[in-house]
């Protein structure tokens, strides 16, 4: 086992900090987040000598920052981040994609990923305390921006741990046996999580294509009804004595009731679309953010452990040759050194020998024992977060589809009132409902 605290540079606390830390509670720590930053697309038109453009606006309360940023502008704090705050968990963005910069569906799924990847950011100690991040949500002079963005693109990848950031001004390296079935653990279930992100992207995909599927159905049954009231209605036209205006209102009754149940399938496509997609989509994202924290500390582990192996058959051989010149000492060091009593305290003789490759060594352990604990915090402190957006998200899911389905409990209740006692007239159907306009291809089945 080995545990130790080192110095390292100290971040200032922002204000964002102080607000979040004010709620204590992870439920409503959640939802304070969620109201706390609000973004949206705004599409800008080019002029003579430039092109139109997509930006996008992000609203925080309660400092009423208002700021705008172009998609490149979050591609490049992403990766300010990652060079300047090593072991930290990331949240991901959406990937660049061209062609299809301007369409509404495709900004609306961009804009809902990179709310989440603000509000996920402002969970993480380390980044709402950055002085990047910070400029980033509240900067909104141009001039300002711009030498800050300059800044941010000059920024070199930070490897010692002196150099890092700490709120406290120092950070824990540990290499214990409990970090290890952690991590091990981690990438097993990340591993495993992965694919099945993929399917359940695949399913609500298929589930829309499904209910689509249904509402058409739904939709020629209530056109049949329809047609039935028409050929009933001409019926009773043609005739005086025998008229079946009964018949009339049930096929209209029949026809709004279809035409109201495939209205419905409508609606659980759009909830799919916007509730569940995006949702799935940026849980993916984020398992390979994670992928990415463990391959690194597996790295580092596996550099250290190398490079102890290496150097501890070198020092063996050394040992046993008993030359102490041949231990890549200085003269200094030299010096220092009884022969004698060296070769005989083995213990002493592998400290001192090889100092360099030795510091080398101590250095691999240090940077493995920064990312092993790295990586049991930050997934740690991450899965709780994911365990609130989980527990909300579908806490407001099952909202909206309460809504839905008391809409069609009212269709299904007022059939029930109608048709429960043979005989009983008709309370007054309405006139024949149209189909609900389908929606877009573009909706149905979107592309990945």
């Amino acid at each position: 086992m080995f545990q130790v605290e080192v110095p390292c540079k100290t971040l200032a606390l922002t204000p964002l900090d102080q607000v979040v830390r004010e709620v204590q509670i992870q439920i409503l720590k959640f939802f304070y987040m969620k109201n706390m930053i609000n973004l949206r697309f705004e599409k800008v038109a080019g002029g003579i000598f430039s092109s139109s453009y997509v930006c996008y606006v992000i609203l925080t309360t309660p400092f009423n920052w208002m700021v705008k940023r172009r998609f490149s502008d979050f591609y490049l704090l992403r990766s300010t981040l990652i060079k300047l705050y090593p072991g930290i968990n990331i949240p991901p963005i959406p990937p660049k994609k061209t062609g299809r910069g301007f369409e509404e569906p495709f900004l609306l799924k961009r804009q809902i990923f990179l709310e989440r990847f603000l509000r996920s950011c402002v969970d993480s100690p380390i980044i709402r305390n950055s002085p990047q991040f910070f400029n980033f949500m509240s900067v909104s002079d141009e001039s300002s921006w711009k030498r800050i963005k300059s800044e941010m693109e000059r920024a070199v990848e930070i490897k010692r741990i002196d150099d890092m950031w700490s709120p406290i001004g120092k950070i824990t390296l540990v290499i214990n046996n409990e970090n290890k079935i952690f991590a091990q653990n981690a990438k097993e279930f990340v591993d495993f999580a992965d694919p099945l992100y993929k399917r359940l992207r695949r399913l609500t995909k298929q589930l829309m294509v499904d209910y689509d599927k249904m509402s058409n159905t739904l939709y020629d049954m209530a056109e049949s009804f329809s047609n039935l009231h028409k050929h009933i209605s001409t019926f009773n036209d043609s005739i005086e004595v025998g008229k079946n205006k009964t018949l009339e209102d049930i096929y209209v009754t029949l026809n709004n009731m279809y035409v109201k149940w495939g209205d419905t399938c409508q609606e659980e496509i759009k909830l799919s679309q916007e509730q569940l997609r995006p949702f799935f989509k940026y849980r993916h994202h984020e398992n390979n953010s994670f992928k990415e924290l463990i391959r690194i500390r597996q790295y580092y582990g596996q550099e250290y452990i190398r490079h102890k192996m290496k150097v501890d058959q070198k020092k063996e051989r050394l040992f046993q040759l008993g030359d102490i010149s041949k231990w890549e000492m200085t003269p200094a060091q030299l010096q220092g050194l009884d022969k004698a009593e060296i070769l005989k305290n083995k213990g002493e003789a592998l400290k001192v020998m090889l100092p360099k490759e030795t510091a080398l060594e101590f250095q691999l352990r240090d940077q493995f024992a920064f990312y092993n604990q790295q990586n049991h915090t930050e997934v740690k402190r991450s899965f709780g977060y994911i365990n609130t957006e989980y527990r909300n998200h579908f806490a407001n899911l099952a909202k909206l589809q309460s809504n839905t389905l008391a809409n069609i409990h009212v269709v299904w209740a007022d059939l029930l009132a109608n048709f429960s006692e043979a005989g009983a007239p008709l309370s007054k159907p309405s006139s024949i409902m149209e189909r609900h306009p389908t929606l877009k291809q573009e909706e149905q089945s979107p592309k990945k």
